[in-house]
């Protein structure tokens, strides 16, 4: 659209001026509008993206801060585990001097 606009204005304002010709004057100007509202189209569309990627961006960082927040706890579990193991291995084959000098 933008494209369009640019060389339909570029057309208007190349062709030979018509000094007081309503209907050269009024292309012109249609030229010139139509040139401004793609150009805000664009601005538009530019600020939508923005706002759309610095969304995304940010539920990334919350998908990420809940991962980092479930593996923290995976851990702990697991540690709680492996201190579990120990005990249970602990209380089943004590440590003992007779078996530290077998």
């Amino acid at each position: 659209m933008r494209a369009f606009a640019l060389a339909l204005t570029a057309s208007v304002l190349a062709m030979p001026a018509l000094a007081g010709d309503p209907l050269y004057e009024s292309g012109q100007a249609s030229a010139q509008g139509l040139t401004a509202s793609a150009m805000a189209s664009d601005a538009a569309v530019a600020a939508t993206l923005d706002s759309t990627t610095t969304a995304v961006g940010v539920a990334s960082v919350g998908v990420g801060a809940s991962t980092q927040a479930a593996g923290e706890v995976a851990a702990s579990a697991g540690q709680s585990t492996a201190q579990a193991g120990h005990a249970l291995i602990d209380a089943e084959f004590p440590v003992t001097d007779e078996t530290i000098h077998n």
